[in-house]
């Protein structure tokens, strides 16, 4: 009886094993897919944190060109008040 409660415990286990088995392996293909995508996006992440300083870089050039812009019409200003209040006078 013993004999044949041991073949019916090993029967049990090695039916139930294959499903295990199937299951793992859906396990780490998913996980593997997972750790993919994650390294895909990272990628994009670097990609475009470079293109933000590249574009934040150009935001500061264009701010100094603002301001010397803004400088020199100040100046173009000051001097035609001075043309203008000259010829005024005469």
């Amino acid at each position: 009886m013993d004999k044949k409660l041991v073949e019916l415990v090993f029967k049990c286990l090695a039916t139930g094993i294959l499903p295990v088995f199937f299951w793992v392996n859906s396990l780490s293909v998913k996980i593997a897919l997972s750790e993919s995508s994650v390294n895909s996006l990272v990628q994009k992440v670097q990609v475009l944190e470079s293109e933000q300083k590249k574009i934040h870089e150009a935001m500061k050039d264009n701010q100094a060109s603002l301001k010397e812009m803004r400088v020199t019409v100040e100046f173009i200003k000051q001097i035609l008040v001075e043309i203008r209040s000259e010829m005024r006078l005469k």
